[in-house]
């Protein structure tokens, strides 16, 4: 079975933890532990790549979606993909996913403005970004896979609330040293 939203992608990925960022939504603290990124080159029609970027407050998020993704490979059927989601990933935390529309992702974009892209648009040319934000707050059970696959229908509010971007500007800056 394929969930995942890169799964039949050739990706350059890049790990990272131990960083630390405070925020909140709606009141509600948002303490990032770890992140990570991925890209590839030619995702889009017409050769412009993304750049996907996954922070959250899981320990490792990089090795936990990395297992995760290779569980969902040997699921049978969604009672493994509740399992899995339950083995892999904790019960509650924050996720913020950014995607990056570029030209060329090992372009340096230190100093170029990326155009936010509204939760209703596309990303339609390069140097746009579009992100949302994603609190789960329940595991993803066999009721939610089912309901996903075109069984009976299911409130996502149960499992997690998403917050979405609505324009803005990204502008990338290249630092020099150790990161933290």
């Amino acid at each position: 079975m394929r969930f995942g939203r890169f799964g039949a992608l050739a990706l350059l990925v890049g790990c990272g933890s131990g960083n630390s960022v405070r925020g909140d939504v709606d009141g509600d603290p948002v303490p990032l532990r770890s992140g990570y990124f991925a890209q590839d080159d030619n995702f889009f029609d017409g050769g412009d790549g993304i750049i996907y970027v996954r922070l959250t407050d899981i320990e490792d998020a990089c090795a936990a979606d990395t297992q995760w993704n290779a569980d969902i490979e040997d699921a049978d059927d969604t009672s493994d993909l509740e399992d899995f989601w339950q083995d892999d990933l904790p019960e509650d935390f924050w996720v913020i996913d950014l995607y990056l529309r570029v030209g060329d992702p090992d372009d340096d974009l230190s100093g170029k403005i990326l155009d936010g892209v509204a939760w209703d648009e596309v990303t339609e040319k390069d140097d746009q970004i579009y992100g949302q934000i994603t609190h789960y707050t329940s595991y993803l059970d066999q009721e939610y896979w089912d309901a996903l696959l075109g069984g009976p229908g299911v409130d996502p509010d149960d499992y997690y609330g998403v917050w979405y971007t609505d324009g803005g500007d990204l502008e990338p800056a290249s630092t020099s040293g150790p990161s933290r």
